[in-house]
């Protein structure tokens, strides 16, 4: 055990990169991994190369034996820290390393990770990380001070569409949202409510979330 512990610490390093010069390294690779992973769903919408550099923008790398097997993109524009992309080499290692860096972000609240998703990143956040869901009405505040604005809303109360790269796509919101949204002090119990009042409607209406699901499944796929 001892041994494997030593290899994986001398094989596999953690790196978070701030300014262009850092993230200048490894951009080709990163984007040519973007492009890869959300081919499927009709490719990278609302976000281009040049615009990774950016000092708003910080990547969470997994490099393993010298090679980037899997990237967590954020936006730190409306604070806390928006996941706006995560991808991988394809390997399970990669799959693995970006599991457990969406979980870590879950977990840890003190860095106000969130994001907006749909589909299979959906199901992951929301079904088996067991992720906090962000009602409609907090979205819309959140989204409002960006200029940004939600066109239809969904039954339930935390899904909703809005135009991406012009584009309407649904979405939902989740996880530990800015400070400025939220009173702190009773934000356990806030997400807590939020999570029951989710799980009580997907409960209730199956045939709606397997719509759903199939609606956002990736082109090719049944």
């Amino acid at each position: 055990m001892l041994k494997l512990f030593i290899e994986q610490a001398l094989t596999e390093h953690y790196l978070t990169c701030f300014n262009a010069d850092e993230k200048e390294p490894y951009i080709d690779t990163i984007w040519d991994m973007m492009e890869k992973a959300y081919a499927p769903i009709g490719g990278i919408k609302g976000l281009t190369k040049d615009e990774l550099l950016s000092d708003d923008i910080i990547f969470k790398l997994v490099r393993k034996n010298n090679k980037i097997v899997a990237c967590q993109i954020y936006n730190t524009k409306q604070g806390g820290r928006k996941m706006i992309g995560g991808c991988t080499d394809g390997t399970d290692e990669g799959k693995k390393a970006l599991y457990q860096m969406m979980a870590e972000d879950v977990k840890r609240i003190e860095r106000n990770s969130w994001a907006e998703v749909s589909g299979a990143l959906e199901h992951i956040f929301l079904f088996k990380l067991g992720a906090v869901p962000i009602p409609v009405d907090m979205a819309k505040k959140i989204l409002a001070d960006k200029g940004k604005r939600i066109i239809s809303t969904d039954p339930d109360g935390f899904h909703y569409t809005r135009e991406i790269g012009g584009t309407p796509i649904e979405k939902i919101m989740f996880g530990n949202v800015p400070a400025k949204y939220r009173n702190i002090k009773d934000w356990e119990d806030e997400k807590t409510g939020y999570r029951a009042d989710f799980d009580r409607y997907v409960q209730a209406h199956p045939d709606e979330v397997a719509d759903r699901k199939q609606r956002h499944m990736p082109k090719g796929k049944k």
